[in-house]
C-alpha cells in the first residue's frame, strides 16, 4: 500500500507510447492504471510470457531489458523465436549496445 501511494504522489506526465503491464500481460488502458499495477508486481505473479506474446502481436523485433536477463533473454526466444533482437543492459558498459540497438 505505501508503494502504491509514493507511485501515485508522482508525476505521471502524458505518454504517447502504449505501456503493457507486466502483471496484466495488457496494454494499460487509463492512465491511473500504472501505480496500482506495479505496486500489485511486488506481491502477485506478473505475465511476463503474455506481455511477450503482446509485444509480438504488434509487430516488436527488439526488446531491450534492464538487469539480470538470461532467464528473460530464454522467454523471449521461446516465446518470440530467433528473429526478435535482444539487448541486454546488465552494466554500465552496456548501454553502448543499448544505443547501438536504438540507431539500428
Amino acid at each position: 500500500e505505501k508503494f502504491r501511494a509514493g507511485l501515485e504522489a508522482l508525476c505521471r506526465p502524458p505518454t504517447r507510447a502504449r505501456w503493457i503491464a507486466n502483471r496484466t500481460g495488457a496494454f494499460v488502458a487509463s492512465p491511473d492504471q500504472p501505480p496500482s499495477l506495479l505496486a500489485a508486481q511486488l506481491t502477485q505473479p506478473v505475465q511476463w510470457v503474455s506481455s511477450l506474446e503482446t509485444l509480438g502481436a504488434i509487430g516488436v523485433d527488439c526488446i531491450i531489458t534492464l538487469g539480470p536477463a538470461k532467464a528473460q533473454r530464454t522467454l523471449a526466444r521461446r516465446t518470440l523465436g530467433e528473429a526478435v533482437r535482444f539487448v541486454p543492459v546488465e552494466l554500465p558498459e552496456d548501454l553502448a549496445h543499448l544505443e547501438e540497438a536504438l540507431v539500428a
